[in-house]
């Protein structure tokens, strides 16, 4: 014999806080019983940043999220408009989390199917690009407020 059981959740409507009515949710799941979810989080809850660079200065990509959160890195896209390719420099805050080299004239796009975790609450993202003083990046940032 078999039962059915209906697991509820807590409507969330950002972080941690729920719902003033804190109704009760089913929560869906396909055929083999996996819990279905929108891939990362509520839309307030999505960070942006972007930042051009010219040259080797190391510059403010996401901002910080504020007392007690995460800004956990999802995904970077941009272009290199310069006539030589130039290696960009990722850092949470001053620690070195990714390095790539982005061709001449062409655009990128990283997609971190597992979320770089920012290391320290409140902090910033940032890029950097080497000295090369005549190249000109674009960079663009996703990531997820965490707690």
């Amino acid at each position: 014999m078999s039962k059915e059981v209906t697991i509820m959740g807590k409507t969330r409507v950002a972080g941690t806080e729920t719902e003033d009515s804190g109704n009760l949710q089913p929560i869906s799941v396909d055929n083999f019983g996996r819990v279905l979810t929108y891939p990362y989080f509520i839309r307030n809850l999505i960070s942006t940043g972007s930042a051009s660079l010219t040259g080797g200065t190391k510059t403010s990509l996401i901002a910080t999220p504020g007392a007690g959160l995460y800004n956990d890195l999802i995904m970077l896209y941009g272009q290199n408009t310069s006539t030589v390719a130039i290696t960009v420099t990722i850092l949470d805050e001053s620690t070195t989390v990714d390095t790539f080299s982005v061709a001449a004239s062409s655009r990128f796009n990283r997609d971190y199917t597992v979320p770089i975790p920012q290391s320290g609450a409140n902090t910033a993202w940032y890029v950097d690009l080497g000295d090369d003083n005549n190249s000109t990046v674009t960079v663009n940032a996703l990531a997820v407020k965490n707690k």
